[in-house]
């Protein structure tokens, strides 16, 4: 759990400015931005027949594509509804493929007559690195000499827009029409990457009974250099679509619609990506392909597209899977030619011979044709092998960091995925706290992967041990136990040995183009680790100012960049967004939260972090106490030792089970826990039951080992007013840096109102007043604790009622705060209001303590 953060208001949504489409036309811009919740509306990017693009800014300060769709842009109601109907079926699968575009927010205003969607943000066309610098820079002719501090990411924009940088107004989207536009004709495997990834995405609707209906390149987007379909806008079931839509030269000539014409039209964007010509020019071929160094590949490529783009829907390929395939033979080096060749041979045979018998006697001969004429049958894709991997574990006195052991069994669960015909397990990084024998014996029976892989890892100064075992499953014995040793400066050498000796008792065949991968892959692990660690010691000594969140933000981007599925680097940039997001009401900011975890969670289910906030989304925004509990147990199962046993204390006085708490929070502090946020923790155990002295303690722990670290402050200020040393809390308050400075001067208010001066209390009442005058966000909760202190319980009412309304985390976890714990709260506790309220929050007098379940860890 995180302390909420304050900060000051976003700035108001800049005048709408006049914007040219494509085709030369000015499009009416005289009303005002569109509003959508949680989200700033900066400049118009893109605008059509069928909706306006926005560059947005989220809470946080994230960019943000937003497309608002408006009523009056359609005759009729149906066509208007039919398009909101398509968004909504695409919203829940868009996040579950990387070749999708990411919706992450939907809405629709009936007063305005309009609806939108919020999505991921493309790259910068004029930055590949998905970079903007300040404009300031541009103009000065040394910028190109000004260290990499200087640049920063579309998602820190908002972060910095209080320094007056206005980077936003450089972006335009990187798409496939740009990039064709900018570097003409692409090499043969960059064709070929985009096709595979394309063609995925493309199986991923089909199968949802989704088609897209306008294939193109200016659709088709770059997100941390991955492609992805986008403009959504005319998804639709394919039941429902009917309407002749798209643009003409990529639409088959029997029209869109159906999951065919998709395929179609995604050929003809492989023949304008493979060419250089324009669409309308296929099928004319290259006149100096014969001069081409992969002139034969190219035309196994062709072949792909000829497939995918025949008049005949009938000669086409059937499904996107076909072709898919297709492109991975193609990949692999093999021939494709020749097996659509046979395939078109087949189809047409069963076109021809409709007759059963005449069918049978012909697929009968078949085998019999191909030996004569020295034609082999299509070979059956198989499965080579199947491993579960478990996390690799530290052992030995000299314990290997957990982040190390954790990044080398994402190398093995990566590369494996990498080797043709391999069938690796999720990731399962919580599994690395459970005892391992029961987890192989729980496989056994619940899993039909063939083998299982476990790994330890030790140290011994700049030595490095990594010892694998193979074991079938179900059986004890392993069939292959190996040791390798390096250097630490030498991880991926080990690895690659390592990954060698494996694919090789798996009986496997490494190509020369899977090890380029593979190699690749396991130097950027490597690297992303190295940036994760400075994103975690800035998040140590630095959270809590806007600085420092932006430079966290920006150290676990540049570990995405290396690593798109470093779930860890996911998660560092929610922290980022759950503390900053707190700026604003917390019903605001939580389903934004609620889906980038349940983006990490869809990749590794156990991850504890993710779960910890799992539980707070579950607990604090859907206030859903039955639901809460099973989370909990999964966070327990997930977390190591001593984190379970603090964290069980935590969930413990969630629920009002002090006893158990307490057994629990001391567990968690032998030995003495020198993490930060459990220490923070384990200063607010100590308020909840009104231990002054021992939370001052536990506060100046924080401080002697993270100095630069507001929460030891904050947690220190706390305890000191709590315990009536007013002056010295005072003084703690005012060295706890920025983005908690509204929340420290409402506890100087309180402080003030406690120690008998009211005047003083009132005057900073009255800076919260002016705040909200300016329509900057004011957290309800801590000024009610000033009113009630100045014994203004009325007042003190209203505002908690409000802080209900916004989903403060205040009212309901105790280690922050707490309508049942906070001392703040005594003089209420007989006022019908506020025994509503908690009641309301399941916080009632017969509610709380919660009843406990029959099983508790």
């Amino acid at each position: 759990m995180r302390e909420p953060l304050a900060g000051p208001a976003s700035p108001a949504s800049p005048s709408p400015l006049p914007f040219r489409s494509p085709a030369g036309q000015t499009v009416d811009l005289a009303r005002p931005p569109p509003q959508v919740p949680d989200h700033e509306l900066l400049r118009l990017i893109g605008h059509g027949a069928y909706g306006e693009v926005w560059l947005a800014r989220s809470v946080v300060g994230t960019l943000r594509a937003v497309k608002v769709v408006h009523r009056h842009d359609f005759e009729e109601e149906h066509p208007f509804d039919r398009e909101f109907k398509g968004i909504q079926k695409f919203e829940p699968i868009s996040r579950s493929h990387p070749g999708v575009v990411n919706i992450l927010q939907i809405g629709r205003n009936e007063a305005e007559g309009y609806f939108y969607y919020v999505m991921e943000l493309a790259d910068d066309a004029g930055n590949p690195k998905s970079e903007i610098r300040d404009p300031k820079e541009t103009r000065n002719p040394k910028a190109e000499a000004t260290p990499e501090s200087t640049q920063v990411r579309a998602s820190d924009f908002g972060l910095l827009s209080g320094f007056g940088l206005r980077s936003s107004d450089l972006y335009t989207p990187r798409t496939l029409r740009s990039d064709l536009k900018l570097r003409g004709r692409l090499p043969f495997d960059e064709c070929l990457q985009i096709g595979l990834s394309l063609t995925s995405a493309l199986e991923h609707l089909h199968q949802h009974g989704l088609v897209h209906r306008d294939v193109k390149p200016s659709n088709i987007i770059f997100v941390d250099g991955q492609p992805k379909l986008a403009d959504i806008g005319l998804v639709a079931g394919v039941d429902e679509a009917r309407s002749f839509v798209g643009t003409a030269g990529f639409i088959p000539p029997e029209g869109p619609g159906r999951p065919q014409a998709d395929l179609y039209s995604l050929g003809i964007v492989l023949y304008v990506m493979s060419t250089g010509k324009r669409h309308d020019a296929y099928p004319e071929p290259l006149s100096d392909l014969d001069s081409d160094p992969d002139h034969q590949r190219w035309l196994e490529l062709n072949a792909v597209i000829h497939t995918a783009c025949h008049a005949d829907p009938r000669e086409r390929y059937q499904t996107a899977g076909d072709m898919h395939s297709d492109l991975l033979r193609l990949q692999a080096g093999k021939p494709v030619r020749r097996r659509v060749t046979l395939r078109r041979a087949a189809e047409r045979t069963k076109r021809v011979w409709p007759v059963l018998a005449a069918a049978v006697l012909l697929l009968l001969a078949l085998p019999w044709l191909a030996r004569r004429q020295g034609l082999a049958p299509p070979p059956v894709p198989t499965e080579k092998a199947s491993v579960f991997v478990l996390p690799f574990r530290s052992e030995g006195s000299n314990a290997v960091p957990n982040d190390l052991c954790g990044r080398i069994t994402d190398a093995f669960i990566d590369s494996l995925a990498l080797i043709e015909g391999v069938r690796r397990s999720p990731r399962k990084s919580g599994w690395v706290h459970q005892d391992e024998s029961m987890l192989c014996q729980s496989l056994a029976k619940t899993n039909d992967m063939r083998y299982i892989l476990t790994g330890r890892i030790s140290g011994s100064g700049d030595d490095l041990n990594l010892t694998l075992h193979l074991n079938k499953r179900g059986e004890a014995a392993p069939v292959w136990s190996q040791s390798f040793s390096g250097n630490t400066n030498q991880v991926v050498a080990l690895e690659q040995r390592a990954l060698v000796c494996l694919a090789e008792v798996l009986g496997l065949r490494i190509t020369g183009n899977e090890q380029q991968k593979i190699d690749r892959l396991l130097a950027s692990n490597q690297e992303a680790l190295k940036w994760m660690r400075q994103a975690d010691a800035a998040y140590q000594n630095q959270a809590g100012t806007q600085v420092g969140f932006l430079e966290i933000q920006r150290l676990a981007q540049k570990a995405k960049e290396l690593d798109p599925n470093y779930v860890d680097a996911d998660f560092q940039d929610v922290l980022v967004l759950r503390d900053v997001a707190l700026n604003r009401a917390s019903r605001e900011s939580w389903p934004s939260i609620g889906v980038r975890l349940e983006k990490i969670l869809g990749q590794d289910d156990t991850h504890a972090g993710a779960l910890d906030q799992m539980c707070g989304y579950t607990l604090f925004y859907s206030r859903d106490w039955a639901a809460l509990w099973p989370w909990v147990e999964r966070l327990l199962a997930a977390s190591e030792p001593q984190r379970r046993e603090w964290l069980a204390a935590m969930y413990y006085r969630v629920h009002g089970w002090s006893e158990e708490a307490w057994m629990h929070q001391r567990r968690s502090e032998n030995p003495e826990p020198i993490d930060f946020v459990q220490l923070f923790h384990l200063a607010g155990s100590r308020r909840v039951d009104r231990l002054w002295a021992e939370s001052v303690q536990a506060a100046r722990r924080v401080m002697d080992l993270y100095p630069s670290n507001s929460f030891g402050y904050h947690a220190l200020a706390y305890g000191l007013i709590g315990g009536g040393d007013f002056e010295q809390g005072i003084e703690a308050t005012w060295k706890v840096a920025g983005a908690y400075q509204q929340e420290m001067t409402a506890l100087r208010g309180y402080a003030f109102a406690k120690m008998g001066q009211p005047d003083k209390a009132r005057e900073i009442l009255s800076e919260f007043t002016e705040l909200s005058r300016k329509r900057a966000y004011v957290q309800p909760y801590v000024v009610a604790r000033i009113q009630a202190a100045l014994g203004e319980n009325e007042a003190a009412l209203e505002w908690l009622e409000k802080a209900e309304l916004e989903k403060s985390e205040y009212l309901m976890f105790p280690d922050v705060g707490g309508l049942r714990t906070d001392p703040a709260w005594d003089g209420l506790q007989n006022e019908p209001r506020y025994r509503q309220l908690c009641d309301r929050l399941g916080l009632g007098k017969n509610q709380w303590p919660r009843p406990k379940p029959e099983r508790m860890p």
